[in-house]
């Protein structure tokens, strides 16, 4: 009885916790391009339901994940930078496994744009990466028949509400979206 007692509580404190993060997001938060329909979105069933974290899917198999946590301006720009760094990573120069005379690393740089570059304004600190992905939401694949997705990955710091948000949108391969796709209100 205590364990289904706890586990009744968990699962009201993380419905609480999701309501209360899609309420922050939508009064932080203003989509910039009319191709994202935000209220298009359901909750998305395949994912794992993590703490601060929202998880939609929409008729046409895009993906929107948002992460968020309060954080003071240093600490995001910090936050920021580590997730730039294990993007870069992700896809840097790698000795190959094996000794061999005609391959010395493997590289995949050319066929993913990583444009790494922080932005500041007035309301906001942003980090944009557009990438592709797995069927599984995986980055770093460098495989193009594993690619199904593009997308773009926002470090989205609001400044008025202390505010780091992870914004994950997964979306056709066919389809594209070069600028920024949220801003802070």
């Amino acid at each position: 009885m205590l364990k289904f007692a706890t586990a009744s509580f968990c699962l009201l404190v993380l419905a609480s916790c999701t309501k209360k993060i899609s309420e922050d997001f939508i009064k932080d938060v203003k989509f910039a391009s009319e191709q994202i329909n935000v209220s298009s979105f359901s909750e998305d069933k395949k994912a794992r339901n993590l703490q601060n974290t929202i998880a939609l899917r929409n008729d046409s198999n895009s993906v929107l994940r948002v992460h968020s946590q309060t954080l003071e301006n240093t600490e995001a720009l910090k936050v920021i930078d580590q997730k730039s760094n294990e993007i870069k990573m992700m896809f840097a120069p790698q000795q190959v496994p094996y000794m061999g005379q005609i391959t010395k690393d493997i590289n995949c740089t050319q066929a993913v744009e990583i444009n790494c570059k922080t932005f500041e304004s007035e309301k906001e600190i942003s980090l944009l990466m557009n990438l592709t992905a797995t069927e599984r939401l995986i980055y770093g694949s460098c495989i193009p028949d594993q690619e199904i997705y593009k997308s773009q990955l926002l470090m989205l710091y609001c400044k008025n509400s202390k505010t780091l948000y992870e914004i994950k949108y997964f979306y056709d391969k066919q389809s594209g979206f070069k600028k920024q796709i949220a801003h802070c209100i």
